[in-house]
């Protein structure tokens, strides 16, 4: 019980991190775009592409984490509810998980936008 509530405070270190590969992976694609070099193409092509691979498939570990987000506030919302806890704890409880939620679900839009990419252009894409 206490572990769930100590997941609602900890900011979603799997959207975090899942972020920053999408930021590197657009980073590579500008850095492929403004290339000269053919080697440096050569690099930077075969590095996004192995950025957005991956940043795809850590996608799983962001819905993952929307669903412990999904449990976690049904259970602070039953707890509630049951009179477990008192409404200042709920409110706060409620205020600093919805930034959790945004991170999430901004993540869940980024998978789910670098999948749709992935899939049209896997000829583009060679891993």
């Amino acid at each position: 019980m206490m572990s769930l509530l100590i997941r609602l405070m900890r900011p979603p270190f799997f959207s975090v991190i899942g972020i920053m590969i999408f930021v590197l992976a657009v980073i590579m694609k500008l850095s492929f775009i403004f290339a000269t070099d053919i080697g440096m193409k050569i690099v930077t092509s075969t590095s996004f592409a192995g950025l957005i691979f991956c940043s795809t498939l850590w996608g799983i570990l962001g819905f993952y984490e929307f669903i412990i987000l999904m449990k976690t506030f049904v259970n602070l919302k039953l707890r509630y509810e049951n009179g477990e806890i008192d409404i200042k704890t709920f409110h706060d409880k409620l205020r600093a998980s919805k930034s959790n939620y945004i991170i999430n679900i901004i993540y869940v839009i980024i998978v789910i936008l670098s999948f749709i990419y992935v899939v049209l252009n896997w000829e583009e894409i060679n891993i």
